[in-house]
């Protein structure tokens, strides 16, 4: 493989992905952390601010209007969409 795809390094891994049209493309995978597993502390942590941030979000609706059409976003309650007349 040649022009777009760069020489395979040994750093590295990689893929080779190719488009409907025929030409390939070399994707390089990021590199796995030591240690990683799928229950550590810092996954619980992080799990944890974000349900903390978004528990502010509770009893808010957001709004967006797109031409004919209101779309209303209750957080944790529902979604919408209308017409306002």
């Amino acid at each position: 493989m040649t022009g777009a795809l760069p020489e395979k390094s040994k750093q590295r891994s990689s893929v080779v992905m190719t488009k409907r049209d025929g030409k390939k493309y070399r994707c390089y995978l990021p590199a796995a952390t030591n240690g990683t597993t799928a229950n550590s502390s810092s996954d619980v942590d992080a799990s944890l601010s974000v349900s903390t941030l978004l528990y502010s979000l509770k009893d808010l609706c957001f709004y967006r209007m797109e031409g004919w059409w209101t779309y209303e976003y209750c957080f944790m309650k529902s979604i919408r969409q209308f017409h306002q007349e």
